[in-house]
């Protein structure tokens, strides 16, 4: 298993265990466990290990926050390696799912992926000079001049994307083509500063799920 303590992500060993057939040990579980020592170069062995209901229930999670809980999970374990876990990675992904548990904000992917993308050091903020309208992709900076590659956000775009970060603002999207923009743009900015970044596979079943639950087709 791997487990995200707030000290840094390691790999731990249950013993006795089959991979993914124990619900205390599924994705995005919050889990109180006890740590034996390892022996020679082996990992660390599970002594106990009680899922954390009180705090959060996945369980009972409903199809769409599920899938919103699978998401963040494939996310953060592809993105973010041992030196980029710590204190402030276990506190973002500890509210989030307590937010996911207790409120289900309807884009919170959106925002958890923005916030991720600060953790590791690549979404600065809105820039203090006027001029410079342009967010060039690649460089992560505003420029005053429309960038010569196509990786860069006119100030149309750039304003939804950098609203992600303002706790005070909520996505809201007039139409579903807007929704899958703010995705697509998202997943470009990863792919330029992750070396090898792979677009998460329940992304797509995220995005179907919320075409049902919020852009119904009209009649």
């Amino acid at each position: 298993l791997d487990i995200l303590p707030p000290t840094d992500k390691t790999a731990v060993i249950l013993p006795g265990k089959n991979r993914g057939l124990t619900a205390e040990t599924q994705p995005g579980n919050f889990v109180s466990l006890v740590v034996g020592h390892p022996r020679g170069s082996a990992l660390p062995p599970v002594r106990e290990l009680v899922a954390d209901t009180a705090t959060a229930d996945i369980s009972r999670l409903s199809p769409y926050r599920s899938a919103q809980l699978l998401f963040i999970c494939e996310l953060t374990a592809h993105t973010t390696r041992e030196q980029e876990s710590g204190p402030r990675l276990y506190e973002l992904l500890y509210q989030t799912i307590r937010s996911l548990c207790h409120q289900g904000e309807r884009f919170l992917c959106l925002r958890y992926t923005y916030q991720l993308a600060r953790l590791l050091g690549f979404a600065p903020g809105y820039p203090e000079e006027a001029d410079r309208k342009y967010f060039d992709l690649r460089s992560g900076i505003f420029v005053a001049e429309k960038p010569l590659h196509n990786y860069y956000l006119t100030p149309a775009h750039a304003a939804p994307f950098f609203a992600l970060g303002d706790p005070e603002k909520s996505p809201d999207f007039a139409h579903e083509k807007d929704y899958l923009n703010l995705w697509h743009i998202l997943m470009t900015y990863f792919s330029l500063h992750i070396e090898g970044f792979q677009r998460p596979r329940s992304l797509e079943f995220l995005q179907q799920l919320t075409r049902i639950e919020y852009f119904p087709p009209k009649e």
